[in-house]
């Protein structure tokens, strides 16, 4: 009797825990189609309840997901690039800053060459809003981590 009900317990719990990695799939297979059609359409402020959205999957059942934390800064990624191209540096920049640290949760959750390859853009993109010191400073960074992308994904 209680090797049956350890058995259940068990089994209950194995479960349990994959449920939330199945439905975090699920959001992520929902929002990434919506992403995309925001950025085909040009509707930059469509991105902001998907940003949100991730941002709370971010610290819930993705916290330790690297296409959670990818899709979060690509989605901010693009919402930045929108107010770039309007000269809105002030506003794109802390996007900028946050799409850089999700990538690198990313990365460090095995988000591979594509986490890095998007991480070195985004980089890239931080050395130019910053000035002179800012270039000189994130500039190598952005080639080294596309370097380290290209490296670790020559084929994608």
């Amino acid at each position: 009797m209680r090797r049956a009900l350890l058995s259940f317990v068990v089994a209950y719990a194995l479960a349990g825990a994959g449920a939330p990695l199945h439905a975090q799939a699920a959001l992520l297979d929902s929002l990434r189609p919506q992403i995309e059609r925001a950025v085909v359409r040009g509707e930059w402020t469509a991105l902001d309840p998907i940003i949100a959205r991730l941002r709370a999957a971010s610290r819930g059942a993705g916290v330790r997901d690297p296409w959670t934390h990818y899709d979060l800064g690509y989605a901010l990624h693009r919402r930045a690039s929108a107010l770039l191209l309007a000269e809105r540096v002030d506003q794109a920049k802390p996007l900028l800053e946050e799409a850089e640290k999700a990538l690198a949760k990313s990365q460090e959750f095995g988000g591979g060459g594509t986490a890095t390859a998007l991480r070195g853009a985004v980089t890239g993109q931080l050395a130019g809003t910053g000035g002179m010191m800012a270039g000189m400073r994130m500039g190598p960074r952005a080639f080294k981590q596309l370097d380290e992308a290209l490296a670790g994904a020559p084929r994608d």
